[in-house]
């Protein structure tokens, strides 16, 4: 699950977010293969932030095919 730009409001509703340092390198090698249409990122569906603790028990059970993302109003 990722979630993004929602720092304090995951701490209050008290989601964990995880942060990854990432190269310039490796953000760009899947970027160009999706410019070439090479890969597609598969969005199961979209849910507000608020509802975290529901879609994160949704993908547990392993019948979510894609990512839920998580919308911060």
């Amino acid at each position: 699950m990722t979630i993004a730009g929602a720092g304090e409001i995951a701490q209050r509703l008290g989601v964990r977010a995880v942060r990854a340092t990432r190269t310039t390198e490796q953000l760009g090698a899947p970027a160009a293969l999706f410019e070439k249409a090479r890969l597609r990122i598969e969005s199961a569906r979209e849910t507000a932030l608020a509802d975290a603790a529901e879609a994160h028990r949704e993908m547990e059970t392993g019948r979510v095919r894609g990512k839920v993302v998580l919308t911060v109003d």
